[in-house]
């Protein structure tokens, strides 16, 4: 996938209300592609165990 192509799905995301981050705090997302999207009654939850590491 192009930067492009992850800009028009993040755009997509926040329009309709969601909310994205990357998985890897302070990487960039349309470098790498490794994205967390949801909507605000997951999203917390959701990041956290996304970027939970093993032990």
């Amino acid at each position: 996938m192009q930067p492009w192509d992850i800009a028009a799905g993040l755009l997509l995301v926040l329009e309709a209300g969601g909310f994205i981050a990357p998985i890897r705090e302070g990487s960039d997302i349309l470098e790498r592609g490794e994205v967390i999207a949801a909507n605000s009654g997951v999203f917390d939850n959701f990041a956290r165990l996304l970027r939970k590491r093993p032990e």
